[in-house]
């Protein structure tokens, strides 16, 4: 008769063995995953006077924007750089200032990003699966102003785009535009994603 018990210890070496070499494998494809770096711009779309200045990566697309948009002024309103690997998400949530918006919202807009399954194909400068990207902002509405030293009743409402995208590699593209309180202005949303290693 066989001992039970060295065969119990072998069925355990075999299994804890087996457990390390898939982990090893796993641990050794997300490091062969290159880093992506997403950059995510703000720009406020409109035609009050004046220039705000862009970076020289934005300026092909916002002259492909005054055409479609027929609005004359672009100002840049924040960027968010981001890193994550290869496959992965992303999730960022923050606080804008409330003067990033010209005479817009008055108190601070709060943002929110998740960027589901960014992946790069293979190929070097080729394209960049999101398979979900939603953007989101909570913005204040002032529904009555009190008299001193009353404050002034202030609801925040959520706005925002969801959309999958496919874009090419460091290529900024639109992914979306949001209407503002003021007549002839928008927020236009850009993305960028591109290899670091």
């Amino acid at each position: 008769m066989r001992n039970p018990k060295g065969l119990s210890v072998i069925c355990l070496l075999l299994v804890l063995l087996t457990a390390h070499t898939v982990s090893a494998q796993s641990s050794a494809g997300d490091a062969s995953k290159p880093n992506l770096e997403v950059q995510l711009h703000l720009l406020v779309a409109s035609n009050e006077p004046g220039e705000g200045r862009l970076p020289t990566t934005l300026e092909p697309i916002v002259k492909q924007l005054r055409s479609t948009l027929q609005l004359t002024n672009y100002r840049l309103t924040a960027t968010f750089a981001n890193s994550v690997k290869n496959g992965n998400s992303l999730e960022s949530k923050g606080v804008l200032p409330s003067d990033a918006f010209a005479q817009g919202p008055s108190g601070p807009v709060f943002y929110e990003f998740t960027l589901q399954r960014i992946t790069a194909s293979e190929a070097p400068n080729s394209s960049i699966d999101i398979s979900q990207l939603r953007f989101g902002l909570r913005v204040p509405i002032i529904m009555s102003t009190g008299t001193p030293p009353a404050l002034a009743n202030i609801n925040y409402e959520p706005t925002g785009v969801t959309t999958s995208l496919t874009l090419r590699e460091a290529t900024p593209t639109v992914f979306g535009t949001l209407s503002m309180n003021k007549p002839n202005q928008l927020l236009v949303l850009v993305i960028s994603v591109k290899r670091t290693s």
